[in-house]
């Protein structure tokens, strides 16, 4: 009988596909996509942390909990966020996308 060698790429995609279908996994694809939109918008409009949180009035300390994927996001700060960096907040409901596509899209 011989065994089987995996390497850790092979083993850490395994592991991830594991987990793709969870709720927690699913929260946490969401907040990075948003955060990271956040980050391309504000480097698109040269906007710096403190700008950002002048437009919002909250603290710069606020910002950076957000951008390192802060969950805690009411519908109502992420519309305020959308709004300070002069674009519109769009949430849709659309039929789930199979682990494997989800796992192709993020290596991609």
């Amino acid at each position: 009988m011989s065994i089987k060698r995996v390497t850790t790429e092979e083993w850490a995609k395994g592991e991830l596909e594991k987990y793709q279908d969870s709720i927690e996994y699913r929260l946490e694809e969401a907040i990075l996509n948003f955060t990271e939109q956040i980050c391309e918008l504000m480097e698109k409009q040269k906007i710096n942390r403190s700008e950002l949180a002048e437009r919002l009035g909250v603290s710069r300390a606020f910002i950076t909990k957000l951008l390192n994927g802060n969950p805690n996001l009411t519908l109502k700060t992420m519309m305020n966020i959308a709004t300070a960096l002069k674009s519109d907040l769009n949430i849709q409901i659309q039929p789930r996308r199979s682990a494997a596509k989800r796992l192709k899209a993020v290596n991609e």
